[in-house]
């Protein structure tokens, strides 16, 4: 499995410019499988779940902790494998 945290780092998508390598990535999000889109979402609610526990608790500084972890976790996680469904795809179009 390739790791690409940024989209620049995709290879269908490393010579297009910001917008339109944007305008590709939500096309091809448009094509994702059910289970991929499952995989997808229940990785955003294992993250999301924490800091909101928390929120409501009221326990501010384990709330802000808590937060900053998970925007990590997604830069770290689950952008990798939003990038990774992404490239398969665009490597089925590319042979086509």
């Amino acid at each position: 499995m390739k790791y690409f945290i940024s989209s620049q780092q995709v290879p269908a998508l490393s010579d297009l410019s910001t917008k339109e390598r944007f305008e590709r990535i939500v096309a091809t999000q448009q094509l994702f499988t059910a289970p991929e889109r499952l995989i997808l979402n229940l990785f955003k609610l294992v993250l999301l779940i924490p800091p909101f526990i928390f929120l409501a608790r009221q326990d501010w500084g384990v709330f802000i902790l808590s937060s900053v972890l998970s925007v990590a976790a997604y830069i770290v996680i689950l952008n990798p494998i939003k990038l990774f469904f992404i490239d398969r795809y665009l490597q089925k179009q590319g042979r086509k």
